[in-house]
C-alpha cells in the first residue's frame, strides 16, 4: 500500500486469517500476539502482525501478516547499464513525439500528454542501434493510481517485441493500443518505458543492454456518459522577486478547496495557501496567486484540488529556480574601523548567515538573521585588530560568497 502524496502513513484494515480444521468442535479462538490492531494508523515502512490460532482439539498454529506502507512519489530506479549499442530512439503517444539518444536512464517528466478515461490510444516505439540490430522487448507502465509504483494490476499497459531486421536497414516502430479505464480518477502521473535486449524487464530492474525513459501523463475524465472532460492546468513562473501561480479548471462547481503546496525537494510538500472562496467564479475558472517570499534555490509547487466528495486531485509539479545574485551585495565602508555595514536588498524576508574569518581562516564572528529587512546589517569590529579579514555570506542552499574586508583603525 502507498500513502497519499505528502502523508506519513495510512489507516489499514484487513480480514482475519481464514482457518480450516478437522476438529469436530471447530476453532476455539484467534489471538493477535504482536503488531498494531486492525484499523490502526501505520507509518511508512514495514510492519509485522502475528496470530496464534487454536482449536478445541488442542491443535495450534501461527501465521504472520506483513504490511508495507510505501511513500508516494518515490519511484523506484530502473537503469539499462549499456545503451551504447541499442537504445530507445523515439516514443510516440498522443501529443508526445520524443526522439532521444543513448542514455542509461532519461528523465523526460517535463514531456507530457493528456489522456482521457475511456479512450483508446495508440503508442509507437522505435529502437535505435549503433551497429547490429537485436531483438528488443518493449514494456510500458502507467502509474494509474498515482501511488508511486507500477505494481498494480493493469498498470503494464503495453508490451511487444521488436524483431531484429537486416543489418543496415532502418528500424521501424512497433505499435499497439491501450485504454485508460473509466474508473481512474484525474491525476498527473508517470509513464515508464523500458527496452531490454531479448528479455522482458521489471519496471524497477537494472539490466545490461537497453534503456529506460520516464514521461508525465495527465489523466482527465473522458466524455463518457454523464461526465464532461475535466482539466486542471497549473503553472508557476518568476515575476520579479516573487513567483506567480496560475491555474485553470472547469470543475469549479464540484470543488471545495484549492491548496497551493510548496516543497524544497519535490517530495515533501507543505501547504502555502488555501483558496475556498470562489462562489463568484464561472465553471471554467481562472485563478492567480503570488508567492511573495519564495525560497532561495529551487521551489517546487503543486496544486491540491479537494472535490466536494472528498476526492483529491493533484496537479503536475512545477519547478521554479529562484537564485539571487550575491555579487550585488553592498559592503561599506571598506576599509572599515568600528562598524561594517552589509546591505542585501534582494533578500528581504530570507534567512542569512554572515561569518567573519581572519587572514589565516580562523573563525572570528557569526551573525545569523532569520529574516532580512530593508535595514542595514551592522557588524561591530571594535574587538578585532587591524588587518585583512574574509566575510562569508550564505543564503539558503546557495554556495557561500566571500569578500575581503580590511580593518584599518587609526589609533
Amino acid at each position: 500500500m502507498t500513502t497519499e502524496t505528502g502523508e506519513s502513513g495510512l489507516i489499514v484494515d484487513w480480514e482475519l486469517p481464514t482457518i480450516t480444521t478437522d476438529c469436530p468442535n471447530g476453532i476455539a479462538e484467534i489471538i493477535q500476539t504482536s503488531g498494531l490492531p486492525n484499523g490502526s494508523f501505520f507509518s511508512i515502512g514495514s510492519h509485522l502482525i502475528n496470530y496464534i490460532i487454536s482449536d478445541n482439539c488442542g491443535n495450534s498454529t501461527t501465521c504472520e501478516l506483513e504490511i508495507k506502507i510505501n511513500e508516494s512519489g518515490m519511484y523506484c530506479e530502473a537503469i539499462g547499464n549499456q545503451p551504447w549499442l541499442e537504445y530507445i530512439k523515439n516514443v510516440n503517444l498522443n501529443t508526445i513525439d520524443n526522439t532521444s539518444f543513448k542514455e542509461q536512464y532519461e528523465d523526460f517528466t517535463n514531456v507530457s500528454t493528456v489522456l482521457e478515461t475511456g479512450q483508446e490510444y495508440e503508442i509507437k516505439l522505435t529502437p535505435g542501434f549503433s551497429f547490429f540490430q537485436w531483438e528488443e522487448v518493449f514494456q510500458v507502465w502507467i502509474d494509474l493510481d498515482g501511488n508511486g509504483s507500477f505494481v498494480e494490476d493493469g498498470e503494464l499497459v503495453f508490451t511487444d517485441i521488436y524483431p531484429a531486421q537486416a543489418q543496415g536497414s532502418a528500424p521501424q516502430p512497433i505499435s499497439g493500443t491501450f485504454t485508460i479505464p473509466n474508473t481512474i480518477r484525474p491525476i498527473s502521473t508517470r509513464m515508464r518505458v523500458v527496452m531490454q535486449r531479448e528479455n522482458p524487464a521489471d519496471a524497477c530492474a537494472t539490466f545490461e543492454f537497453g534503456e529506460v525513459e520516464d514521461y508525465t501523463i495527465e489523466i482527465v475524465r473522458g466524455n463518457n456518459g454523464n461526465s464532461r472532460n475535466s482539466y486542471l492546468n497549473f503553472t508557476a513562473f518568476n515575476i520579479g522577486r516573487a513567483v506567480e501561480l496560475q491555474w485553470l479548471t472547469n470543475t469549479i462547481d464540484n470543488s471545495k478547496d484549492f491548496i497551493i503546496e510548496r516543497s524544497t525537494d519535490g517530495q515533501t510538500f507543505e501547504p502555502l495557501k488555501s483558496i475556498h472562496d470562489f462562489a463568484n467564479k464561472n465553471k471554467d475558472a481562472f485563478f492567480k496567486e503570488l508567492d511573495k517570499q519564495p525560497l532561495i534555490g529551487t521551489n517546487y509547487y503543486r496544486l491540491k484540488q479537494v472535490l466536494t466528495d472528498g476526492q483529491l486531485i493533484f496537479s503536475r509539479i512545477q519547478a521554479v529556480n529562484f537564485q539571487v545574485n550575491l555579487d550585488k551585495l553592498v559592503i561599506f565602508p571598506n576599509p572599515a574601523q568600528a562598524l561594517l555595514n552589509v546591505q542585501l536588498p534582494e533578500l528581504v524576508g530570507q534567512a542569512v548567515t554572515i561569518q567573519l574569518f581572519d587572514a589565516f581562516g580562523q573563525f572570528q564572528q557569526n551573525v545569523a538573521i532569520e529574516s532580512i529587512s530593508t535595514d542595514l546589517i551592522q557588524i561591530p569590529l571594535t574587538d578585532f585588530p587591524n588587518g585583512l579579514y574574509y566575510l562569508q555570506i550564505a543564503v539558503g542552499h546557495q554556495k557561500p560568497i566571500n569578500r575581503k574586508v580590511i580593518i584599518n583603525r587609526l589609533y
